[in-house]
């Protein structure tokens, strides 16, 4: 018989299990998964991804999207579709999974779907681990969890890594990382960038602003968001408007705080669950004031592939190696100061 994590052909069928319903992409851990699993299917591959249903209504739904099958399962508890991913182990996943054991691997997103992934292992399937970051990182600097609830993020982190048969990172950045907390083997992690869809940007029409624009993507339900919506608002756009008052800076995001509000401020969370590209062609310069976490920051990537100017921090280009249209900032006074000389040039 075969041996574990071994293939004596292409893999032809992928499981992909999320916690999250990655479809539409509407943020940056789902247009990672989606753009992945597009790659898969349009290389001749059968892609198939399982996830749970935390939003929208609680029921099975099965749809066959750009040559991937997307199942979401029902949480048989309500209360899990409200309580942290370590919490949304649902067996219904489980039971897709078994129905897809004919699978050539299986790869589940983010550490907290090993209980279901490790199911892969008996039938003696490829097991794959798609990290988003430093999970252990993220809990414990950016959410500001109690101890015991880092320790156990790292417990689960160093499981999943280590029952794995191959691990995917997002940047060498991470990879690095990996290897130095949990001591991962040589070859057993690897990198795969980001990409992000050319056609789609280039298909994307400038929307056509009102005022000079400078953009900000990303939801406030994020903490590292979260923190750079602050720094915007009460650091950087005082300054930026005390030399011009003809700018406005447009958030575009889910749950922008009810604070955000102004005459020179322009908020459209709705527009978190379309295609983003033409709003950031139509805008001037974009921003990323990003001082924690790990990863690569897709909406970066993203400016980018558009070609606008960009403005972030040292910690934002992590893993990123385009450098054109970059500007680093790693102070409040630097990114007003930016801001000012783009929009003038």
């Amino acid at each position: 018989m075969q041996s574990i994590g071994v293939s004596t052909h292409n893999v032809m069928k992928t499981l992909i299990l999320s916690h999250f319903k990655p479809y539409p992409p509407n943020h940056g851990a789902a247009r990672r998964i989606w753009n992945m699993a597009l790659n898969k299917a349009e290389n001749g591959g059968e892609v198939i991804i399982i996830h749970n249903a935390l939003n929208g209504p609680n029921k099975k739904i099965k749809t066959y999207i750009n040559g991937i099958t997307v199942i979401q399962t029902p949480l048989p508890l309500t209360d899990m579709r409200k309580k942290h991913f370590l919490f949304q182990n649902n067996p219904l996943m489980l039971l897709e999974l078994i129905k897809n054991k004919d699978a050539d691997e299986v790869r589940f997103e983010f550490p907290y779907l090993l209980p279901i992934a490790v199911f892969a292992k008996l039938f003696r399937k490829k097991l794959v681990y798609s990290a988003h970051g430093i999970e252990y990182e993220w809990q414990k600097k950016l959410y500001n969890r109690n101890p015991l609830w880092i320790w156990t993020t790292k417990i689960i982190e160093k499981a999943a890594l280590n029952l794995s048969d191959e691990i995917i990172c997002i940047s060498s950045k991470d990879k690095q990382k990996l290897q130095k907390l949990y001591k991962i083997k040589q070859g057993k992690i690897r990198v795969i960038e980001h990409k992000v869809d050319m056609e789609e940007v280039k298909k994307a029409r400038p929307y056509k602003f009102k005022k000079k624009t400078v953009l900000f993507i990303g939801s406030q339900l994020h903490p590292a968001n979260k923190e750079a919506i602050e720094k915007i608002y009460y650091k950087i756009m005082p300054k930026v408007l005390e030399k011009r008052k003809d700018i406005q800076f447009c958030f575009i995001g889910k749950n922008p705080p009810e604070w955000l509000k102004g005459p020179n401020i322009l908020v459209m969370p709705e527009i978190y669950d379309r295609n983003v590209f033409p709003y950031i062609k139509g805008a001037d310069v974009c921003i990323a004031p990003i001082f924690k976490g790990s990863g690569v920051r897709i909406k970066i990537l993203e400016y980018l592939a558009c070609n606008k100017q960009v403005i972030t921090t040292r910690k934002g280009i992590e893993g990123i190696k385009e450098r054109k249209n970059l500007t680093i900032a790693n102070s409040i006074e630097e990114f007003s100061k930016n801001i000012l000389k783009i929009i003038a040039e």
